[in-house]
């Protein structure tokens, strides 16, 4: 039997008419329910999966007849669906029905999911076309609840998303199979653009989609299983408000499932107070999402969002905490008066715990695979000590007085203030000395090179991580009192003056990103800004 509906009402991002146009998907809905078990059909459309649930249907079915001579399934109805705002824009809806005969408006809802038959599609218009589209509703699917990003086919989740080049007519066979063969879909949500502005985003280098307002957004085209994923911003608003965005969690391989923690995040250009009426703050760091500062006066640990918003106050009634170090659990800082000890507390917030005490006084630490490193100043030692506790290792004894200290996969590197470039392994053993004859304060490593910042000289040196020849890369520099790099910079915060500058990693001008500023003391950097703390604040400029 075959069983034909009317359509009315209309969605979302997409209309629905009574004949197709030169940008149009024609959808054709069957079913295995017929007429006369009081099958109703909904429709709920928008423009993503991950906005459908909760929404009233854009359309409903008002009446059923049936076509003898057909077996097999059912013919419940044809909608043409055309694009609100742009001929490329994207749509996503839900078709849903219900075999006992009640109304199946709330059938993306989970506790009606049992008793609901539920197929959604998310694809693009394409410009001068009309693509016939099959949507199937089948027994086999009743009561199968998929995860955003997948329907049901034949009883399996599969992925939702149409192929762009899907052929005509393009039906259920052109989805995903069940162990994912096509592929996961990429969604995420945008937060901070400025009202009537759109920013770009593109996945892998070729899906680009276009957002116009905060909210969740999904990318088209499902990425392969087992593939990497990139989200880039590959335009960020510029008139009439001018702004930088960035992406976090941004990047992985779609192994088993849908990609759903992506964020994308936009600012407004120039100098922005993310905190004021602090004390003086030594220690700055980042991850993903957050900042995470010690507020020396007031003896607390702090954090708060990269985009702004409330300061929440990890630990109070420390004992002049002075560095800090983050990673993707925990943040730890030194308290460098009375015992002298090295602490731990979860970066969400929760009770501190002493890693290590005794320690004197305790100066730079960083933290990496599962392993905390610290320079201790009074002692002249570099020490070493688990994430979780045990106890703590020396790695190198008698230095003068040992500064700043980074680490990668093989080494920890240090600073000290007598003249010296150190490195030891990071499982102990003999320290060697990669330059001498300098003045050296803070200190940063990449995949190929170590830097420092000599207060002593104004100039910025690096030298390869094996050692070999020193390199100037900026001169006359002032007090250049804090160090950060990325992959193609270098960030110099100046406390004489003032100023952060930036310094090309292969040579080059020195640029002054940042002028005037009352006091520059730690700075760190992301995809898109420059932070840094201040004897009263914590600051922020975009773009860097």
């Amino acid at each position: 039997m075959r069983a034909r509906f009317t359509w009315s009402g209309a969605a979302p991002a997409l209309a629905l008419c009574a004949c197709a146009t030169p940008t149009a998907i024609s959808v054709s809905v069957s079913s295995e329910v017929p007429c006369e078990a009081g099958a109703a059909a909904a429709l709920v459309g928008g423009t993503s999966l991950a906005g459908l649930p909760g929404q009233a249907p854009s359309a409903v079915s008002e009446q059923c007849s049936e076509e003898p001579g057909d077996a097999g399934e059912a013919l419940l109805g044809n909608v043409v669906l055309v694009p609100v705002a742009s001929k490329n824009e994207v749509v996503a809806f839900a078709v849903m029905t219900r075999p006992d005969g009640e109304p199946a408006d709330d059938c993306l809802s989970p506790s009606e999911a049992p008793h609901c038959i539920v197929a959604k599609r998310e694809l693009r218009f394409l410009a001068g076309n009309d693509l016939p589209l099959q949507v199937d509703l089948r027994m086999s699917c009743l009561g199968v609840a998929c995860p955003t990003g997948q329907t049901c086919r034949k009883g399996d989740c599969v992925g939702a998303q149409v192929p762009a080049q899907c052929p005509s007519p393009c039906g259920e066979s052109n989805l995903g199979t069940p162990d994912g063969g096509t592929g996961y879909s990429v969604s995420g949500v945008l937060v901070g653009l400025a009202p009537g502005e759109a920013v770009v985003v593109e996945l892998n280098g070729a899906d680009d989609l276009t957002l116009g307002a905060n909210g969740t957004f999904l990318f088209p085209a499902p990425v392969p299983a087992g593939q990497p994923y990139v989200v880039t911003v590959l335009t960020s608003p510029a008139s009439p408000v001018a702004q930088t965005c960035g992406v976090t969690a941004g990047s992985g391989a779609a192994a088993t499932s849908d990609v759903q923690g992506v964020q994308v995040s936009c600012a407004n250009n120039g100098l922005v107070t993310m905190a004021s009426g602090l004390g003086q703050s030594t220690g700055l760091t980042l991850d993903g999402a957050n900042l995470y500062l010690v507020d020396t006066d007031a003896r607390t640990v702090l954090s708060l969002s990269k985009w702004g918003g409330t300061v929440t106050t990890l630990a109070s009634d420390q004992d002049s905490p002075f560095s800090i170090t983050v990673d993707s659990t925990s943040v730890y800082w030194t308290n460098t008066v009375a015992a002298g000890t090295i602490v731990r507390a979860p970066i969400g917030g929760g009770a501190p715990a002493t890693l290590a005490t005794d320690l004197g006084t305790p100066y730079n630490v960083v933290v990496r695979a599962g392993n905390v490193y610290w320079t201790n100043d009074t002692a002249n030692t570099v020490m070493t000590v688990a994430s979780g506790g045990g106890v703590a290792t020396t790695l190198a004894s008698m230095q003068a007085s040992a500064a700043g200290i980074e680490v990668d996969a093989t080494s920890v590197y240090w600073t000290d203030f007598s003249g010296t470039v150190m490195r030891v392994p990071v499982g102990g053993g003999a320290a060697t000395t990669l330059a001498t004859g300098q003045r050296p304060s803070s200190i940063c490593v990449d995949a190929a090179n170590v830097y420092w910042t000599d207060f002593g000289l104004g100039t910025l040196m690096k030298i390869p991580l094996g050692g070999g020849a020193v390199t100037t890369l900026a001169t006359g520099q002032g007090d250049p009192a804090t160090l950060a790099v990325d992959s193609a910079n270098a960030y110099l915060g100046l406390r004489t003056s003032g100023s952060v500058v930036k310094v090309p990693l292969d040579g080059g001008s020195t640029t002054i990103v940042v002028p005037g500023q009352p006091v520059i003391n730690d700075v760190v950097v992301d995809a898109t800004s420059i932070y840094w703390t201040t004897g009263t604040g914590l600051m922020k400029w975009t773009p860097k």
